[in-house]
């Protein structure tokens, strides 16, 4: 519901969007399976496929609705909802310092001269120019979505399996790093910025709060606006740069700040995310650490910080809070394996897809003998 073409009357007004929860998204596939069923009564099972938010559906409709869904596979699945995500961040430099610890150190080094250059004054003016994103300047919120758009240049190279790339360009400036002053990793940034995701990059909707606000039609309503919502409203995972220790995105990005940003988009008379809320949440759908039936594989890949709103525990070898046998988990370790199986080689995905086919045998359920048309459909769709 109102991701994609599933958008109730293609409106995405604020008015409509109140209907965007996680229990009406359940209850809407919920009466589609039932009513497919009953028009197709020789089906015998029905399992939940996804990746990303619909992986945490996948596995919060089996939960929720154990007559109906018979098993879940789940792929990158965020399970814990929370307000400040800075996790997020902290995971993104931990997959930079693999295989060269100097990426890391650089990409952080970066992220402190940004910081120093985000003033408010004529050195961010400056380097908004020099990001091609001069448009910020004067808009509402124009710093939040530029240091956000910082922030989503390094996590999407590492979220998407492409950090050698980032490292690539960054680690040079390592023999140096502490005598650069900080337009010296500017520069080097917005040139890796720039050809990587386009001299457009900051053009994009999802970093300018003033057309994500008023886009209630059309791709971006489709996508980017309902995830924001269901972020700023129930979810939270709002991705604040961590306060303490090292960074990848400015810290003045702060969780104050991108609850103001979800103020600007969606008005006053919204109930945004609090603490209360998340707690209510996790306690009703499990929290990751107990996922309260059988059946469901969650799929979990060691690049992509969104792991560390999946089953926490056992990602951080801490426990393994699952059910034993009946709700199987897979942690593929490697570099470049990012959200959803993102920068995997062929051949170790096919691994997972055939342990996929074997789990869901070993339950009774007949099942395809490749799931890999299904990822590549999975692949293709929005993630954030």
């Amino acid at each position: 519901r109102f991701f994609g073409s599933s958008v109730p009357h293609n409106n995405s007004s604020v008015g409509n969007l109140r209907y965007l929860t996680v229990e009406q998204n359940l209850q809407d596939v919920v009466a589609v399976i039932r009513h497919v069923r009953k028009q197709m009564p020789s089906i015998s099972h029905v399992v939940a496929y996804g990746g990303s938010y619909p992986a945490a559906s996948a596995s919060w409709i089996r939960r929720k609705y154990p007559d109906v869904v018979d098993a879940a596979i789940a792929q990158s699945p965020p399970l814990i909802a929370k307000v400040a995500f800075p996790e997020y961040d902290v995971s993104n430099l931990v997959a930079l310092s693999s295989p060269d610890a100097r990426c890391a150190q650089v990409v952080a080094r970066t992220a402190e001269a940004l910081d120093r250059l985000i003033d408010g004054g004529e050195n961010q003016k400056g380097l908004m120019r020099r990001f091609k994103a001069d448009f910020l300047i004067d808009a509402p919120m124009g710093d939040v979505d530029f240091m956000y758009g910082l922030g989503d240049s390094i996590a999407g190279a590492v979220q998407y399996g492409q950090k050698a790339g980032l490292c690539k360009a960054m680690v040079p400036l390592f023999k140096d790093a502490a005598t650069l002053d900080d337009w010296a990793y500017a520069n080097k940034f917005a040139d890796y910025t720039l050809g990587a995701w386009g001299e457009a990059y900051f053009s994009q909707c999802f970093y300018r709060s003033t057309c994500m606000r008023d886009s209630v039609s059309g791709p971006t309503a489709e996508s980017a606006r309902s995830w924001y919502w269901i972020k700023c409203t129930q979810l939270g995972y709002l991705q604040s740069a961590p306060q303490e220790g090292l960074t990848a995105r400015p810290r003045k990005l702060s969780v104050d700040r991108l609850l103001e940003q979800c103020r600007f988009i969606f008005g006053d008379s919204v109930e945004y995310i609090t603490e209360a809320k998340v707690k209510a949440f996790n306690d009703e759908y499990g929290g990751g650490s107990n996922l309260g039936t059988s059946h469901i594989f969650e799929t979990d890949y060691s690049d992509d910080p969104w792991k560390m709103a999946s089953t926490a525990a056992a990602v951080q070898r801490m426990s393994w809070p699952l059910d034993q046998f009946d709700q199987p988990f897979v942690l593929l370790t490697c570099d470049g394996c990012g959200h959803c199986g993102a920068g995997v080689p062929k051949e170790t995905l096919q691994l997972v897809y055939e342990q996929f086919v074997a789990a869901l045998a070993s339950w009774g359920i007949a099942s395809p003998s490749s799931l890999e048309g299904v990822q590549e459909k999975i692949m293709a769709s929005p993630r954030f």
